[in-house]
């Protein structure tokens, strides 16, 4: 897989799952993506659901929403947080690339912060690795 060799084997039912690097930040489309999205929300009744909602009326299917404490401003107190979002389709995508354009322009409304981690291939594992 990617040029690398596999040196020992983890036996039967055991998966591992590996970082690919690349210099460019957004590789080339395959068809088969999947695109990280971090963000802090405005503290305000709403925010995520109406975050969440720019995507999936764009049909986007997120396969991953986590959240942790922020740090984006340390005298926000305890109960601020930063969401990682992912999503199936590459940010080259039009509506992948619209809705984040949208959260992007509603900086300061909606979201404190939102910050594109990367568009990259889909793990072979499994339908949503």
């Amino acid at each position: 897989m990617y040029g690398v060799s596999v040196e020992e084997g983890g036996g039967a039912g055991h998966e591992a799952r590996r970082c690919v690097l690349s210099k460019d930040r957004f590789p080339e489309t395959t068809g088969g993506d999947k695109t990280t999205i971090l963000f802090d929300l405005e503290n305000q009744p709403g925010a995520l659901v109406k975050v969440l909602s720019l995507f999936s009326s764009r049909g986007l299917n997120a396969t991953m929403l986590q959240s942790r404490p922020s740090r984006l401003d340390p005298g926000a107190g305890l109960w601020e947080y930063t969401f990682i979002a992912e999503y199936l389709g590459h940010i080259r995508d039009q509506g992948l690339a619209e809705a984040y354009a949208e959260v992007e322009a509603g900086l300061g409304t909606l979201c404190k912060r939102i910050r594109l981690l990367g568009s990259y291939p889909r793990s072979s594992m499994g339908e949503n690795d």
